[in-house]
């Protein structure tokens, strides 16, 4: 059984007004490749891909440079040395969505890289700013720290598009 919240139908799919229906979870999405939830097969070594079958898991078997586990079931990464990795290609056209607390600062620090496609969402700048590049950086969006932010990007060349909770988007 999926987890839900209680006041939803216990079926995938919830009505929209004049009869349709929309996806309610991420992996009703046609086109998904990967999907971290939070607390859900999530351990300070490995966070286990919901989609793949383990093949896009985040993985850190260094004890050192592994995030701690909050009692809210977050990762929470020093900005020092804490990272995982996954092994996860970005071919374009393609969408990432981040639900982001961010509560130091270390321009550079990558959030998400997408090897060697040249595509990367990461912090830059001297006051809290995330760049987001499809093979060229895009403007800068400035999430508040301590504040949960949404990041969502849709990488796609010069078509690309990043856009920090409801602001404007930046091309």
């Amino acid at each position: 059984m999926r987890n839900r919240r209680p006041d939803y139908p216990p079926f995938d799919k919830r009505p929209r007004p004049g009869g349709s229906s929309y996806p309610t979870m991420p992996y009703d999405v046609g086109g998904l490749t990967a999907w971290y939830r939070r607390g859900v097969g999530m351990t300070i070594a490995a966070w286990v891909d919901q989609v793949s079958g383990g093949a896009k898991n985040f993985v850190q078997a260094t004890g050192t440079n592994q995030p701690s586990l909050t009692a809210s079931q977050t990762l929470l990464f020093d900005g020092v040395d804490n990272y995982m990795s996954a092994t996860l290609t970005l071919v374009q056209p393609y969408t990432v969505y981040g639900l982001v607390n961010t509560v130091t600062w270390t321009a550079g620090d990558r959030l998400v890289t997408g090897g060697n496609s040249g595509s990367s969402i990461r912090q830059a700048g001297v006051t809290p700013q995330v760049v987001c590049s499809a093979g060229s950086d895009l403007g800068a969006i400035s999430p508040v720290l301590n504040t949960v932010n949404v990041i969502s990007f849709v990488g796609n060349g010069v078509s690309s598009v990043a856009q920090l909770n409801r602001d404007t988007p930046v091309t």
